[in-house]
């Protein structure tokens, strides 16, 4: 076998590339190509429970232990609902010796948008998960207003809530 020495280019001889422009800038709070947002119609919808929302997610999987107001949980992406931190307004909802985060507990029409990051969650959360997060964001009042409903279901089971909101301050 015969082979040609090599020998390496001038580095001089190599034309210069300038690239103008700016990077793309993501809007707050947008997430990643690996999440799902639901948004605010969804979260309206009648006879709707955030368990009910959370099973259409890609690789959510929703645990309940009984009824509507029963225990209900998250896993993502084949993960445990304690390795899947459920935050509220920026502040872990997960309970510190169990690991879990109660659904049923959260009233939908508090919530302005929910956002599901599998995978990678954003960075400004306190403790991230192996399989993700969920990220609940509180409506923010923009108006005074005063609420009541009474929703009812099969098998006799009925409720009543309440809300009053003073614009700035909410309380249910």
């Amino acid at each position: 076998l015969w082979s040609l020495p090599a020998r390496a280019e001038d580095p001089a001889e190599e034309p210069e590339v300038l690239v103008r422009g700016s990077p793309l800038a993501r809007p707050a709070g947008e997430g990643s190509g690996f999440g799902t947002r639901i948004e605010r119609e969804d979260l309206r919808r009648p006879g709707a429970s955030l368990a009910d929302l959370l099973e259409r997610v890609p690789s959510a999987i929703v645990v309940r232990t009984g009824a509507r107001s029963e225990l209900a949980t998250v896993a993502l992406r084949g993960g445990t609902s304690s390795q899947t931190p459920v935050y509220l307004a920026g502040v872990r909802m997960n309970d510190d010796f169990s690991g879990h985060a109660d659904l049923s507990a959260l009233p939908l029409f508090l919530l302005d948008r929910v956002d599901v990051y599998r995978g990678h969650a954003p960075i400004h959360l306190d403790r991230t998960g192996l399989t993700g997060a969920v990220l609940l964001e509180p409506e923010l009042a923009r108006q005074s207003l005063l609420s009541v409903a009474s929703p009812f279901g099969s098998f006799g089971a009925r409720g009543v809530e309440g809300r009053v909101v003073v614009q700035g301050r909410g309380a249910s």
